[in-house]
């Protein structure tokens, strides 16, 4: 999946990519603070619209690293930052 931050400033639309530190796996997935959790099967999350009801509270903080309801996410190689560190966006 591919996630962006959004933000719009004088008028403007800014996006910009959210990526995972450098040494992160491919397809490794992203832990927010200690949420545990189990992966879920693509067809259920699509069902059960899953994403978006997560989704409203996914954003950046003030240094541009994602979170989700102020927990942070990382992965086992650091946290997740949008690609600029753009602060207090939309991700989706």
């Amino acid at each position: 999946m591919v996630l962006c931050a959004t933000s719009e400033k004088d008028g403007t639309k800014q996006v910009e990519i959210i990526q995972p530190p450098e040494g992160t796996a491919l397809g490794e997935r992203l832990v927010f603070g200690n949420l545990q959790g189990e992966a879920q099967p693509e067809n259920k999350v699509a069902k059960k619209k899953m994403f978006e009801k997560l989704a409203p509270d996914l954003q950046t903080n003030g240094e541009g690293a994602v979170v989700w309801k102020d927990a942070v996410a990382t992965t086992s190689a650091g946290m997740v930052f949008a690609i600029n560190k753009m602060p207090n966006a939309q991700v989706s």
